[in-house]
C-alpha cells in the first residue's frame, strides 16, 4: 500500500475512532452515572452512619447538554445506630444537571415524589435519637470566613432548590420525648417560581390545626419570600409551631409568619442580604422567660445584614417590632485568627414615644407596669462590647431618661407613692404568706431613717450597695462585672442587683426568676430613681425594716433584739457590720457562730475584709478602722422570738 493511501487511511479511520469511542463513552454515560451515584450514597452512608438501601434505580434522558433523569423507587434511610428507619420514598424522580460546557454542576432541575414517610425519635433521658446522621461539622468552616460559607451555602440551596417540583404527600411522624406529633404535608410543589402545600394535623397531634404554605423562589436574583397561615376552622385563632418543642415543657404558637430573603450584593469580599419577618398572633412560653404564656398581636423585624470574610455585621438600619414599638439595634460579630469572638451590640433610640412602647408590651406577664399611662418621648441608649479574648474588658453601658423632658405619668402613680405612708408588708415564704410586718410608729420595733445607726446604714452599703444614695437605681459597673463573671464560669451566678432593685423586688412583685420580671423591675427602678417618686432615705427606710435577717426575723428592730438583745441605736460598729453581713444568707446564720455563740474564724476574716474594703471606698477613715475589733457574740435563740 502506497503512503499516501495509508495516509489517507488514517485520515479516515482516526476521526472513526474517536467519534466511535465517544458514542460508546456516550451509551455508557447512564452506567458510569449510574455507578457513581452508587458510590457517592455509599460513600454518604459510611461519613454520617447510615445505610440508604434503594430497590431499583434508573438512569435515562441523557442529553449532550449534561442532563439526565435519575429514577429510584423503594428508598430506605436508616441510621446504623437505631431501630426505627428515619425515612422511606416509594418513588422519587429526578432531573440533574451534571454538567455546563466543561464545569461539573450538580443542579437540581425537576424532582417529583409519590408518598415519603418521615419518622422522626428522640429521648433526652438516654440521647438516644434515629436522625442525628443529619447533623454534620463542616472541616471546612473551620478555615473559612463568614463570606465563604455563606456564599457556599447560597449556593448549595440554589443547586439543590429545584426548579420545578411535584410531591404528592409527605407523612411526618415526631416522637419526641414520648410526645408525638403526626403532620401531613400534601400538594407540595414549585411552578415558575411560586411554591405551594397545604400542611394539616393529622389525630395524635398536640391539637388540630391546618397550614396553608405560599412562596416564591428567585433563584437568579437569591430572593425567597413565603408564608404560612392558618386556614379552615382555626383561622381566626392560632397553633402550635409544627414539630415544635415539648408543649409541656415551652411552646410556640401564631396564626400567620412570614419571611423575605434577598441576596442584594454578592462579592467575592462580603455578601449583603436583606431578611425581612413578620409573626401575626404570636403566642409563646418559656419558663425562663415568664410563667404564663407571652402573647403578642404582631411581631417582626427588618434585618440588613453584611458577611465579611472575619465578621457579621447587622446594620443599625435594620429594625425590631413589637406591636407598635421600634428599635434600631446594631450588632457587630467578629472573630481573630484564633476563632475568639468579639461581639458588639448596641441600640441608640431618640425620642420613642413613651406611651407606644408602654401600651406594646405583652399583656398579662406583668404585675404593675400595665396599670401605669404614661406620655412624652424617651431616649434609649445601650452598648456592650464583649472581647471573648479578654472578657474582663467587657464594656457595658445603659441609659434611658425623658428627651427634652417631655415625660410623665397620667395614672398609676399612686401605685407606687403609696409606700411613702405607712402599710403593711406582706412576708412570703417558699410562695406562700408567712407573717405581715406594719411599717409604721404601730410597730414597736420599726426603726425610722433617723434612727437607723449611722455604723449599720455604712456596713450595708458596703456590703450591698456602696453608691446606693448617688446612683439612678443601677450600678453599671456592677452589671459588667456580673456578667463578666457568668462568662467565665458559663453560669448565671450574680445578679448586681442594686438596693432599690432589690427593694421594688420585694414591694411590687413575685420572687420568680423570669426574665419578664426582670425586665419589670428595671423599669419600675427607672420610674422611682428618674422621677424621684420615693426618696431614698424613704427607701432606705423601708429596706432595713422589711429586710430578713434570719428566719421569720423582719427588721432591724426585730433583728438586734434577736441576736444582742438591743435595740438597733444600741449595736456596735462590729455588731452593725455582722447583721449587714448577714441580709444575703440570713437562714444561714447559725454557720457564723459557735456552740458558746462567738463568731467563727472565717466570719471574722470576713468582717475584717469588709471593714478595709469600706476604708478603700472611703465610708469610713483610717482611725476607724484602727479602733475596729471584730468582736460579735450573739444571744442563741429559736427564730422568730425577738424578745
Amino acid at each position: 500500500m502506497s503512503r499516501k493511501k495509508k495516509r489517507i487511511l488514517l485520515a479516515t479511520c482516526i476521526p472513526g475512532c474517536i467519534v466511535m469511542l465517544l458514542l460508546i463513552a456516550f451509551l455508557l454515560l447512564p452506567v458510569f452515572a449510574k455507578s457513581y451515584i452508587n458510590r457517592k450514597i455509599e460513600s454518604w452512608g459510611k461519613e454520617r452512619n447510615c445505610t440508604i438501601t434503594i430497590g431499583q434505580m434508573e438512569i435515562s434522558h441523557f442529553s449532550l447538554s449534561g442532563k439526565f433523569t435519575l429514577k429510584a423507587t423503594d428508598i430506605h434511610v436508616k441510621a446504623n445506630d437505631a431501630t426505627e428507619e428515619f425515612a422511606v420514598t416509594d418513588l422519587l424522580t429526578a432531573e440533574i444537571q451534571a454538567w455546563h460546557g466543561f464545569h461539573l454542576t450538580k443542579e437540581l432541575h425537576d424532582l417529583e415524589a409519590g408518598t415519603m414517610d418521615i419518622h422522626a425519635v428522640s429521648s433526652s433521658s438516654n440521647g438516644y435519637n434515629n436522625y442525628g446522621f443529619l447533623h454534620k461539622n463542616h472541616k471546612s468552616s473551620q478555615t473559612t470566613g463568614y463570606n465563604e460559607r455563606v456564599i457556599r451555602i447560597l449556593e448549595t440551596f440554589n443547586q439543590l432548590c429545584p426548579d420545578k417540583m411535584s410531591i404528592q404527600t409527605i407523612n411526618l411522624t415526631t416522637d419526641l420525648d414520648s410526645i408525638s406529633s403526626r403532620y401531613q404535608l400534601s400538594g407540595m410543589s414549585i411552578r415558575e417560581g411560586r411554591m405551594a402545600g397545604v400542611l394539616t394535623a393529622l389525630p395524635g397531634s398536640p391539637e388540630a390545626s391546618q397550614w396553608d404554605i405560599r412562596g416564591c423562589i428567585d433563584k437568579k436574583k437569591f430572593r425567597y419570600s413565603g408564608e404560612m397561615s392558618l386556614t379552615g376552622s382555626c383561622s381566626d385563632s392560632t397553633a402550635p409551631l409544627p414539630l415544635g418543642p415539648n408543649p409541656e415543657e415551652n411552646h410556640l404558637r401564631f396564626q400567620r409568619a412570614s419571611f423575605d430573603f434577598q441576596v442584594t450584593e454578592k462579592q467575592k469580599d462580603h455578601t449583603r442580604m436583606s431578611i425581612s419577618v413578620g409573626v401575626r398572633k404570636l403566642e409563646c412560653f418559656h419558663r425562663y422567660l415568664a410563667d404564663i404564656p407571652v402573647r403578642i398581636d404582631s411581631t417582626g423585624g427588618h434585618l440588613d445584614l453584611c458577611f465579611h470574610h472575619e465578621s457579621i455585621v447587622l446594620d443599625s438600619t435594620s429594625s425590631l417590632q413589637l406591636n407598635q414599638a421600634v428599635i434600631h439595634p446594631y450588632l457587630k460579630i467578629s472573630q481573630n485568627e484564633k476563632k475568639q469572638k468579639h461581639i458588639v451590640f448596641s441600640v441608640n433610640e431618640r425620642k420613642c414615644d413613651a406611651r407606644s412602647l408602654f401600651s406594646s408590651l405583652p399583656e398579662g406577664i406583668f404585675e404593675v407596669i400595665p396599670h401605669i399611662k404614661v406620655h412624652g418621648n424617651m431616649d434609649l441608649r445601650v452598648l456592650l462590647d464583649c472581647d471573648f479574648a479578654q472578657i474582663d474588658s467587657l464594656r457595658f453601658d445603659f441609659d434611658l431618661r425623658s428627651s427634652d423632658h417631655t415625660f410623665g405619668i397620667d395614672e398609676g402613680r399612686e401605685l407606687i407613692t403609696r409606700f411613702n405612708e405607712p402599710f403593711t408588708y406582706v412576708f412570703y415564704e417558699n410562695g406562700d404568706t408567712s407573717r405581715t410586718v406594719e411599717i409604721s410608729e404601730v410597730n414597736p420595733y420599726f426603726c425610722p431613717f433617723d434612727q437607723i445607726p449611722e455604723y449599720l446604714t455604712k456596713s450595708i452599703l458596703a456590703s450591698e450597695d456602696a453608691s446606693f444614695f448617688s446612683h439612678r437605681g443601677f450600678i453599671k459597673s456592677a452589671i459588667a462585672s456580673a456578667l463578666i463573671a457568668d462568662l467565665q464560669s458559663g453560669k448565671l451566678r450574680r445578679g448586681g442587683s442594686t438596693i432599690s432593685q432589690q427593694l421594688v423586688k420585694n414591694l411590687f412583685l413575685n420572687r420568680k426568676k423570669v426574665f419578664s420580671r426582670k425586665f419589670e423591675e428595671m423599669l419600675l427602678v427607672w420610674l422611682i430613681e428618674d422621677y424621684r417618686i420615693i426618696s431614698k432615705e424613704r427607701m432606705f427606710e423601708i429596706y432595713v425594716n422589711i429586710a430578713e435577717w434570719a428566719p421569720e426575723t423582719i427588721g432591724i428592730g426585730e433583728a438586734s433584739q434577736f441576736y444582742f438583745e438591743k435595740k438597733p441605736q444600741e449595736l456596735t460598729f462590729a455588731e452593725c457590720l455582722y447583721l449587714a453581713t448577714l441580709i444575703r444568707a440570713p437562714k444561714h446564720y447559725r454557720s457564723t457562730v459557735d456552740s458558746d455563740g462567738n463568731i467563727t474564724e472565717n466570719k471574722r476574716v470576713e468582717l475584717e475584709f469588709v471593714v478595709k474594703r469600706m476604708v478603700e471606698r472611703g465610708i469610713i477613715t483610717e482611725e476607724e478602722l484602727q479602733g475596729f475589733l471584730p468582736d460579735v457574740k450573739i444571744k442563741l435563740r429559736q427564730p422568730g422570738t425577738p424578745d
